[in-house]
């Protein structure tokens, strides 16, 4: 039974590998949905950001944890779509060369950039899971190891592992592997890029989002709208975070599970207002 499950494993990765690499390709049937088929749900994510982009030249999109460009992304359709200046911060170098920068490969105005945002240029720990490095384990990938602790703790890889038929490590311990990875500055990426304005900041990085938010200097570059993930956010930094936001003329609204912030200026843009 094990086996089989590790074989059904096995294809499930290998045709959605096939997919990937064929949307990374930009293949006719692909770029045919894309551009005529694709209709995001009403009053979503996707939806607010479907308005904004028709109605914005020249959109500037910045993206921290981008993994893999694709999955579970709700950005890469309209970069692709609409032609967005995109820059994307993804710090785990496997998932950086072997899918995101192939992704973005034939649109120039993309920078894929492989590191984390900090507080200032240098070094950092990740901490991963070690023993698979598929999509879903690659995305719980945090600068927080009590977050990633506690999805191990809390079981929720418990359902996932028995049903692919993996065999992690005896001791819990091993589960959790920190690498070394590349840190920017948000000022120092955005000076070097020349970046003086942002229509979209979208971040998901495992809890450590509203520390993101901390970083970016609010007084030299308001971005129109932020998007991030609020899930691992504990109640009282969220707090803190959105109270920050109000101090910047924001408004906000939390959706599944990210909280969508906006400058008054783009409301016609939001679903939820």
């Amino acid at each position: 039974m094990r086996l089989l499950k590790q074989v059904r494993y096995k294809l499930k990765y290998m045709a959605r590998d096939l997919v990937f690499w064929y949307a990374a390709m930009d293949g006719p049937i692909y770029r045919w949905f894309t551009f005529t088929r694709y209709r995001p749900e009403p009053d979503s994510v996707e939806a607010f950001m479907d308005a904004f982009s028709k109605a914005k030249k020249d959109f500037y999109v910045v993206q921290v944890g981008a993994n893999d460009g694709m999955t579970h992304d709700p950005v890469y359709k309209f970069i692709k779509r609409d032609h967005w200046y995109a820059l994307l911060f993804e710090p785990q170098p496997a998932v950086f060369h072997r899918f995101l920068r192939p992704v973005y490969r034939n649109y120039p105005r993309v920078n894929p950039i492989n590191a984390a945002i900090g507080y200032e240029d240098g070094k950092a720990e990740l901490y991963t899971i070690a023993f698979n490095h598929d999509r879903w384990a690659t995305g719980l990938s945090t600068f927080e190891r009590s977050v990633l602790e506690a999805t191990i703790k809390e079981g929720r890889l418990d359902k996932r592992l028995k049903r692919y038929g993996i065999t992690p490590p005896k001791e819990v311990d091993d589960w959790i592997e920190p690498i070394e990875i590349a840190v920017r500055s948000f000022a120092s990426t955005m000076q070097e890029h020349r970046i003086d304005r942002i229509d979209l900041l979208m971040i998901d990085t495992e809890g450590f989002d509203h520390e993101v938010i901390k970083m970016v200097d609010l007084h030299a570059v308001k971005p129109a709208a932020i998007v991030f993930e609020d899930t691992h956010i504990a109640a009282d930094d969220y707090r803190s975070c959105i109270e920050r936001l109000g101090e910047f003329g924001y408004e906000s609204h939390r959706i599944g599970p990210n909280t969508v912030a906006w400058q008054p200026g783009i409301r016609q843009f939001i679903p939820w207002c």
